[in-house]
């Protein structure tokens, strides 16, 4: 009787594993099949994939392989260090796993790439960001991006009442590029892999019209 007993519930709990899902309903017409609770103005009704931040889900990162395909989740905040699953996380929410790294879902709102804020390139050895002995300015390029679209200085920045945040890359999800720069001018011009420039003065200087760089920022 033991027997015939356990064969039973095995077969029912196969058949339970293998049974569509209802939620609010009792005749799912899919595997999960989802009904609103109600109608009216009484609930919220919707889906919520997990909610993490850039941090939390690139801690993850060893997590995420071919079998989480298709995993979604919710990033509720961009600020940190991306990783390599996770360097297209630029701008809060949802996001797949497309096998190799998180996409987002929807309309892309960033740019293949985008110009760096307007700023004035040092020319004088008296700058803070000269160093005497290796005769080199160093400019943080990355730093200055995300000071000015960060709107961190309210003296010298503002924003309509309705404009939400701008969206801030982590450094190692850029690339950085120099379309053009004055070669009688800066020399030695030189960009690392986070967004700091490097260059040099010739002997004499003479600043003219020309004297520029034009700066792009490439999202990977």
């Amino acid at each position: 009787m033991k027997r015939i007993i356990l064969f039973i519930l095995g077969i029912s709990c196969v058949g339970f594993l293998q049974a569509q899902i209802g939620v609010n309903t009792n005749e799912p017409k899919v595997s999960l099949d989802v009904y609103a609770g109600s109608l009216d103005g009484t609930t919220a009704e919707g889906l919520s994939a997990p909610r993490l931040t850039l941090d939390q889900l690139a801690s993850k990162d060893s997590k995420y392989l071919a079998d989480q395909t298709g995993a979604l989740v919710y990033v509720t905040d961009v600020t940190g260090t991306a990783s390599a699953k996770t360097r297209n996380v630029i701008a809060v929410g949802y996001y797949y796993f497309d096998g190799t790294l998180w996409q987002t879902i929807g309309p892309d709102k960033s740019l293949g790439f985008f110009y760096m804020p307007s700023i004035v390139l040092p020319t004088d050895t008296s700058d803070p960001s000269y160093n005497v002995s290796t005769q080199t300015f160093t400019i943080d390029l990355y730093g200055i991006y995300a000071a000015q679209f960060g709107l961190t200085n309210s003296g010298s920045s503002t924003k309509s009442p309705g404009a939400s945040s701008l969206p801030i890359a982590a450094s190692n999800a850029l690339e950085y590029l120099i379309t053009y720069f004055d070669n009688t001018v800066y020399q030695n011009v030189a960009l690392s892999n986070v967004g700091v420039l490097t260059y040099q003065l010739p002997a004499v200087v003479t600043v003219t019209d020309k004297t520029f760089m034009n700066i792009l920022f490439k999202v990977k």
